[in-house]
C-alpha cells in the first residue's frame, strides 16, 4: 500500500500495488488553501496530514473522522507558515516544518 497526498485535488490516497484506491481523505474546504503535502501512516492506523498553506496538521481516523488538528489560531505568534512537514514522535509529540518559517 501507498500514501499519496494529491496536493491540488486536496485529497489523500492509499492505493494498493494495483494502482487501486484502497482509502481517501478530502482535506477541509476551510482553510481555502489546506491542500495535503505530507501524509503519514500512524501505529494506531490514523493518518496524520500537513496542509501546506493553509496553515494546518490535522489528524483523522480509518472512516475519515478529525481527531486531532492545530493551527496558527492555536498556537501563540502564529507558527506555522507552510505546513510542508509532519512527523509523530514515539513520545506522542507531533513535529511541524514550515517552508517558509
Amino acid at each position: 500500500m501507498v500514501l499519496v497526498p494529491q496536493l491540488l485535488d486536496r485529497v489523500v490516497r492509499e492505493y494498493t500495488p494495483k494502482g487501486e484506491v484502497a482509502w481517501e481523505f478530502r482535506t477541509p474546504d476551510e482553510p481555502k488553501e489546506a491542500w495535503p503535502f505530507t501524509a503519514i501512516r500512524l501505529p494506531d492506523g490514523n493518518t496524520l496530514i500537513g496542509c501546506t498553506l493553509g496553515n494546518l496538521v490535522i489528524e483523522v481516523e480509518k472512516d475519515g473522522k478529525e481527531v486531532w488538528r492545530v493551527t496558527n489560531d492555536d498556537l501563540p505568534g502564529k507558527p506555522i507558515n507552510d505546513a510542508c512537514g509532519v512527523q509523530r514522535l514515539a513520545n506522542g509529540n507531533t513535529v511541524i516544518t514550515s517552508h517558509h518559517a
